[in-house]
């Protein structure tokens, strides 16, 4: 496994999952907004295989 130990200056933002802010710590509240696009996140292969399915 490899990870970096958690330093005071590192900071998070989910912006999909707001709700985890209150588990985080290292939050990050000023975080550079950024216009997100209309993806859904999902893998082209699965996104075939739901849409075969309706």
């Amino acid at each position: 496994m490899v990870g970096e130990t958690p330093r005071h200056d590192n900071r998070i933002f989910y912006p999909r999952n707001p709700e985890q802010r209150p588990r985080r710590r290292d939050w990050w509240d000023d975080w550079p907004g950024r216009t997100l696009g209309d993806h859904d996140g999902l893998p082209d292969k699965v996104r075939a295989q739901r849409a075969a399915k309706d």
